[in-house]
């Protein structure tokens, strides 16, 4: 599967997302760390669920989780840093 987002445009909009602490990934449980790949691929909750086989409600708890870990107002801050974790981005947070 192509990401939705280059790796070179989600280096340019990563610098837009403040106070993001990557050692905050360590302490997501390993379901999180799922649920992250794939929101990193621009997936909804319902194809997320589909493929992790969980319920909608389950991965909108774990979403709701990854947040928070993350200090992200929305999904898709979490999913540039999803993707800059799979990338291997060499970025500067926070």
């Amino acid at each position: 599967m192509q990401p939705l987002i280059t790796a070179s445009r989600a280096r340019k909009l990563l610098r837009l997302v403040p106070g993001i602490l990557l050692p905050a990934f360590e302490r997501l449980t390993r379901r999180q760390r799922d649920v992250l790949d794939l929101l990193s691929y621009g997936l909804c909750n319902k194809t997320i669920a589909f493929r992790l086989d969980l319920s909608e409600a389950t991965v909108k708890a774990y979403v709701s989780g990854i947040l928070g870990t993350f200090e992200c107002t929305n999904r898709t801050q979490a999913a540039l840093i999803g993707l800059s974790l799979r990338e291997g981005l060499d970025i500067k947070l926070g």
